[in-house]
């Protein structure tokens, strides 16, 4: 609950409130904090437990889990970038990956804690 309400703020106010403060020029960057708010929601949320991986015998599945963010962040930016999108497109794309792989990650951590203990393939 201690990210909820500083992401919900940048989410639904970053538009407003960053060129309030910083000017209109900053207007782009406000849409930046309002994109990037639930991606960093998401990791505030799930990377603390992220090393029970490593803790439970299941440090292959992190590092495969990592690679793969590796990958996909990688292409959340450079795809955009190929076909010639606004920033804003890369920034909302990289959020929305963030959500997905971290979502991902927490059922990881939640499955690698409740199917005995062992690694598997999670």
């Amino acid at each position: 609950l201690t990210g909820l309400g500083p992401s919900l703020v940048a989410g639904l106010l970053g538009t407003w409130v960053v060129p309030a403060l910083l000017g209109v020029q900053w207007a782009q960057a406000g849409i930046m904090v309002a994109l990037l708010s639930a991606g960093g929601l998401a990791q505030f949320t799930v990377s603390p437990f992220s090393q029970v991986l490593n803790l439970s015998g299941h440090s292959e599945l992190l590092l495969r889990w990592d690679l793969t963010r590796l990958v996909l962040l990688l292409a959340a930016f450079v795809g955009p970038w190929a076909v010639r999108l606004d920033v804003a497109w890369a920034v909302g794309t990289y959020s929305a990956v963030m959500v997905v792989l971290y979502a991902d990650l927490a059922r990881r951590i939640r499955r690698a804690l409740t199917v005995g203990g062992t690694p598997s393939g999670v």
